[in-house]
């Protein structure tokens, strides 16, 4: 069964245009409640990630509507009730009605057939691709400092006009941006993730999956059939050799990365006890930013970065930025050949992923040379769950069929190819992520 959250969230605080549930969005001043109830049909599930995001005041927790749900949205303002609908404003009086009713509002999502819930999937690349095409023209960013005409837009990311209107007009249907008078669009906070600087922004990942990973896809046939590696029939390379090869697209796929898995560190730091470990390594760490952030909250550790030489060149500003410098070995090498020896514990994060068995087997091999008999192996992994309930590791399964050419793994598959390189998985820790942390040792 999936979990059930609590079915009502209050608080108060100014309330920014945000999406609250499905295609409704609500403005509210002097907000003095908000009610998101879930019927007993409901089967949502709570994700953090998604949140209304209140300007002077605290955020309230957003439950992203599942296919074939009901959510029933209430609120009310201190003023009376004012709001907006899909771009419309709502009034009422407010000296007519009682507080519980001022200011209600109530909208019910009606259940989709099965034709409704199929066509939304088949066509799902509608929505991807133009989100980014907006990321390419850094849309987001040219509407940092407020809202700007479309004409305004298309002069500033070199676009025609009347086609940047129906992109951003489609992207407004899901609310990324929000159309007013004259064809002027500001952000939502969903379109303030697109922004360059946007704290955990998403641009990166949809420039992205809307370019190499999206091409990979067309490719998925040749995959399924061959069990070969889609990435490299389009690119003639392996995506690590590509990114090698061409370093902006290196620095996009770091930051994709960061957006992407980024929440997860501190959902690390949380559930794991990183006590007694004076030296931790961080293999294939990428930019540093897990081994940054792990290093700023314990901060008697001392780490040790390894990656490949051209990703370490580019992971020392972010060591060095983060003033770590002192504390953060960096060390540039290949994990097929060695890693370095001398630390507690070596973690790889979303590493044995990117590879099938056998490449797996090698890595975790030099990682036995290199470890003490006391030394702990940590895997942070997406474990994939028995059953048919929705999991987000199936269709990264996918990506890494089509891209690298790994897989995720099942528990059994993880003790199974510990076992094989002389480890002994002794706990999986849950860290209330999708990602669990699978500690082993040296049998």
């Amino acid at each position: 069964m999936r979990r059930q959250p609590d079915s009502r969230f209050v608080g108060s605080g100014p309330l920014h245009p945000v999406p609250s549930v499905g295609r409704y969005a609500h403005e509210i001043t002097g907000l003095q409640r908000l009610v998101l109830e879930a019927k007993p049909c409901c089967s949502p599930q709570q994700n953090d990630s998604q949140s209304i995001i209140c300007r002077g005041s605290a955020a309230f927790p957003c439950l992203p509507v599942t296919f074939g749900t009901r959510w029933t949205i209430e609120w009310a303002d201190n003023n009376g009730s004012t709001g907006y609908r899909n771009g419309q404003r709502v009034n009422e009086d407010a000296d007519t009605k009682d507080w519980a009713d001022r200011g209600r509002e109530r909208e019910e999502m009606t259940d989709e057939s099965p034709h409704q819930q199929l066509d939304g999937m088949i066509t799902g690349y509608w929505v991807s691709q133009a989100i980014y095409a907006a990321a390419k023209l850094g849309i987001a960013d040219q509407l940092a400092d407020g809202p700007r005409s479309v004409a305004e837009l298309a002069d500033a990311s070199a676009a025609d006009a009347d086609a940047l209107y129906r992109l951003l007009r489609a992207l407004a249907s899901k609310g990324i941006f929000v159309e007013s008078e004259s064809r002027r669009f500001s952000l939502t906070p969903l379109a303030e993730l697109l922004r360059s600087d946007a704290a955990g922004s998403k641009r990166a990942l949809a420039l992205m999956s809307g370019d190499e990973q999206f091409r990979s896809w067309a490719e998925i046939e040749y995959s399924i059939r061959t069990g070969k590696i889609a990435f490299e029939k389009v690119y003639g390379k392996p995506i690590f050799d590509y990114l090698g090869e061409n370093p902006d697209k290196a620095r996009i796929f770091d930051a994709a990365m960061v957006g992407i898995h980024g929440r997860e560190s501190d959902a690390i730091l949380r559930a794991y006890d990183f006590s007694g470990i004076a030296v931790l390594a961080d293999i294939g760490g990428g930019n540093g930013s897990q081994i940054s952030r792990i290093l700023q909250e314990r901060t008697a550790m001392e780490g040790i970065l390894f990656d490949l030489p051209h990703v370490i060149a580019r992971a020392k500003d972010q060591i060095e930025a983060a003033g770590l410098a002192d504390r953060c070995e960096l060390v540039s090498g290949n994990f097929f050949a060695a890693v370095p020896a001398g630390a507690d514990a070596y973690m790889m994060r979303h590493i044995i992923h990117d590879w099938d068995d056998g490449k797996s087997l090698t890595i975790l091999h030099n990682c036995y040379q290199a470890m003490s008999s006391s030394s702990k192996l940590l895997l942070v992994e997406s474990v994939i769950p028995p059953g048919n309930e929705p999991f987000g590791g199936k269709f990264l399964d996918l990506v890494m069929l089509l891209i690298p050419g790994g897989k995720e793994r099942t528990a059994d598959e993880y003790r199974t190819l510990l076992g094989k390189a002389g480890f002994e998985l002794t706990r999986t820790v849950a860290t209330g992520s999708e990602v669990s942390i699978m500690e082993a040792r040296k049998r």
